[in-house]
């Protein structure tokens, strides 16, 4: 006989070392003998071998085994007769039986041997023959009850399934009618059974039962933790006629209940039902016992583990599902000296935030060599102490700015720990750029008062003078140019301001037309000419066109927008020094570039150049002034219109280029009409709703002498009485007004038939596009900001009725 060895055959062996002195061999269905224990190999001149093994072949050399064995093949036990061994120079005598058993994949056989005294029994031998043969049947019914119970719920997990697969086994085993394994509630008040087993016919049980329900008897024997037998139903003493007659109602002649106690407390119950009267057997009574006993077990490692699942599921779900990187770590010690960790597990965002792939299992030296020392010296005094750090780091190898928390897990000796981290390169970058901007408006907020105050003392100065000088002298026409070319500055810089607002809140809406680009830019350069001889630079004009250089685009922006680059060239070129505008058509864009050979810039002027408010670096005296809004306007009017800016320049003192491009439009425009001949403006009568007295004052004053005749009224209603009894060509009103708005002053004009023909403009430092339709709504026909270009406002006079 060939001895192998075998995986999976722990439950069999058990058994078969059971019974010292005893030899014995299971046989599968195949016929091949399957496990053997150390007293079958010595009956079979085998050399001893520890178990677990298995068995290869069936009887080689044993006949008298081989036929008992081919006669159990009917189903039924056959004895194998007395007969000699003989081993080592020894002879010694044997009997046994082989008794078919239930495995898990079929119907197998215990083959049992033991040795007797001779070869002739004696009446004492046969005496003690048929007690063995008979407890040789008994234990190997018990012993294939529990090989098939035990493989039947090995592989199980759900326990309601263990729970009505053990009832099978049991119920089949027994023969029995039905049988159920029933739960107890943790107040002991209910029974629950969730699976049975039962014959086909026999009606179910599985429900939920109050143990009070079941009668005094069996309650008694329950709680008191006693199995209730009832061979017979209809005949024991014991059941009260309405128990043994709802008992009889149900099929039931026979039953036996036996209560499961845990630490003290009913856990389940077992029950057993026969349709007939039974004798229930000592053997039947301890399969129950061990039946439920396994069941209870076996129902309790399967709820241990799907708790352990489920755990492990939702520590697996927090773990990957958590928008932060998380990892664990184990940290490397040379001596002490803190030298490496290693990943040991990852979650799914860790790669997101470290751009490192593939690192569970690798250490961080191998994946960034140039890692900094502070993370290595962080995580093992964590390592060490157990003391939790949180922190905020770079690390520059990785190119990343983190949060970290880190926490010890396990023992001290395993060194490892625990790291919750989150990338906040984007916040640090954010909280970086505040603080910039913040310097920026600080910075910017001390220019625009600095910008600000430089045309109030001109002006100051101006009016002082205006005051003492005689009137037509020229002292008295120097004061007054003076005022007129510093409140031009103070409206430009308000103009530059609302400009950069409205671009970059997409408010400037474009008057766009057929443009030839060359007269923009001559009129532009000519406009600007004269600022240029005065600051002894020179200026000239390159064209590179082959003809007009067509644009659709604003004329007055794009005008501007020039005006803007030529203003920046003289502000930064010394006298002696040269501009130069070159205008370039390659096709399907046009080019516009202005040279100069001023002072230049750096690098790290060049890359801000056209952010708002940014400038050189410029000394307190300020001599080139300005708010640092040209360029920003610059960039916005130009993107605008579809096309972009650059600036060059070879570095301080050597000069710089700024330049633009536009798409070329794809005709050239239509001929404009010829104007008409000029209209002479003639006299309106005009009401003027202005709160403050001096702007009121003025304005009047500057309409009077324009041949006007003009009322003032300081608030909203006394401007509705006066309109009322003057009946005005046109009210001048302005929107903020201190009893009501100038929207309701319009809306209340409107209303009135009899100022129908009036003309209504709103004056207003309110400016914005969504201003100008608010005013129209309300019923105004022009809106002017504050302060009202003189020009603008007379012709917006000569338009009335």
């Amino acid at each position: 006989m060939n001895v192998t060895t075998e995986p999976g055959t722990t439950s069999f062996l058990a058994l078969l070392l059971g019974e010292p002195g005893v030899a014995r061999c299971v046989v599968g269905p195949d016929g091949a003998a399957r496990d053997a224990n150390a007293a079958w190999l010595a009956y079979g001149e085998t050399a001893p071998v520890e178990p677990p093994r298995a068995v290869t072949g069936r009887f080689p050399g044993l006949p008298e085994v081989e036929a008992a064995w081919a006669r159990a093949q009917a189903g039924r036990r056959a004895a194998i007769p007395r007969h000699p061994r003989r081993a080592g120079g020894h002879e010694s005598w044997w009997e046994g039986a082989v008794d078919p058993i239930p495995l898990p994949d079929g119907t197998g056989w215990l083959v049992t041997l033991r040795e007797v005294g001779g070869p002739a029994p004696s009446s004492s031998d046969l005496r003690e023959r048929e007690l063995f043969l008979e407890q040789l049947r008994v234990s190997a019914a018990r012993d294939g009850f529990r090989l098939l119970l035990a493989d039947t719920l090995r592989p199980l997990a759900d326990p309601d399934e263990i729970q009505g697969e053990a009832a099978r086994v049991l119920g089949q085993h027994l023969g029995a009618t039905r049988v159920h394994y029933g739960e107890v509630t943790p107040d002991g008040a209910y029974g629950i059974v969730r699976s049975e087993y039962r014959v086909p016919g026999a009606a179910s049980t599985v429900g939920r039962y109050h143990l009070d329900s079941y009668g005094p008897l069996v309650m008694g024997e329950f709680r008191a933790g006693r199995t209730l037998v009832i061979h017979d139903v209809g005949s024991d003493a014991r059941l009260r006629p309405d128990e043994r007659a709802a008992t009889a109602a149900l099929g039931i002649g026979a039953y036996a209940l036996l209560s499961l106690f845990k630490e003290g407390r009913p856990v389940a119950l077992l029950v057993v039902h026969q349709d007939v009267p039974r004798r229930w057997t000592a053997e039947d009574l301890a399969l129950l016992e061990e039946t439920a006993e396994r069941t209870w077990s076996s129902v309790a490692r399967a709820r241990a583990e799907q708790a352990l699942r489920e755990s492990e599921a939702k520590y697996r779900s927090l773990f990957d599902s958590i928008d932060e990187g998380f990892c664990i770590i184990e940290v490397l010690f040379e001596g002490e000296r803190p030298a490496d960790y290693r990943f040991l597990e990852v979650n799914r965002s860790f790669e997101r935030h470290t751009g490192l792939s593939g690192a569970t299992g690798r250490c961080i030296r191998e994946l960034v060599p140039a890692h900094e020392e502070h993370w290595f010296r962080i995580y093992g005094d964590v390592a060490r102490t157990g003391e939790a750090a949180r922190f905020e780091l770079p690390a520059q190898a990785l190119g990343r700015y983190y949060e970290v928390s880190a926490f010890r897990i396990g023992s001290p000796e395993q060194r490892r720990v625990a790291v919750l981290f989150d990338d906040i390169t984007a916040r640090k970058r954010a909280e970086e750029e505040l603080r910039e901007a913040d310097r920026v408006k600080t910075g910017f907020l001390a220019m625009l008062s600095h910008e600000l105050r430089n045309p109030l003392a001109p002006i100051r100065n101006s009016i002082y003078l205006l005051e003492r000088a005689a009137a037509g002298s020229e002292q008295a026409a120097r004061a007054q140019e003076v005022i007129r070319r510093q409140t031009e500055h103070l409206s430009r810089l308000v103009d530059d301001l609302l400009d950069v607002t409205r671009i970059a809140h997409g408010k400037v809406a474009l008057q766009r037309a057929r443009v030839d680009l060359r007269d923009v830019v001559r009129r532009t350069a000519d406009d600007l000419r004269s600022m240029f001889e005065q600051g002894g630079v020179g200026l000239s004009v390159e064209e590179e066109t082959n003809g007009p250089a067509w644009v659709d685009a604003d004329a007055t922006r794009i005008g501007q927008v020039l005006g803007n680059l030529l203003q920046n060239a003289l502000k930064f070129t010394p006298g002696g020094g040269r501009v130069v505008v070159a205008l370039r058509a390659d096709g399907r864009e046009v080019e516009l570039r202005v040279r100069d050979t001023g002072v230049g810039m750096s690098p790290a002027t060049l890359a801000r150049l056209f952010e708002p408010f940014a400038q050189a670096e410029q000394p307190l005296a300020r001599t080139a002034g300005g708010l640092g809004l040209g360029l920003a306007l610059v960039k916005g009017l130009v993107e605008l219109h579809g096309g972009s800016v650059a600036a060059r320049s070879e570095g301080l003192g050597l000069g710089s280029e700024l330049a633009f491009r536009l798409p070329l439009a794809p005709a050239a425009p239509a001929a404009a009409a010829a104007p008409g001949p000029a209209v002479a403006p003639r006299s309106r009568d005009i009401l003027l709703v202005e709160d403050n007295v001096d702007a009121g004052q003025s304005l009047a004053e500057i309409l009077a002498l324009e041949g006007h005749r003009v009322r003032v009224a300081r608030d909203g209603r006394s401007a509705l009485e006066l309109a009322r009894a003057l009946r005005p060509d046109v009210v001048l009103c302005d929107i903020g007004l201190p009893d009501m708005d100038g929207y309701e002053v319009a809306r209340a004009l409107r209303a009135d038939e009899a100022l129908g023909s009036a003309r209504l403009i709103a004056l207003s430092g309110y400016a914005q596009p969504e201003d100008r339709a608010r005013a129209r709504e309300a019923g105004f026909e022009a809106h002017l900001p504050k302060p009202p270009d003189i020009e603008l406002l007379l012709a917006a006079l000569d338009r009335a009725r």
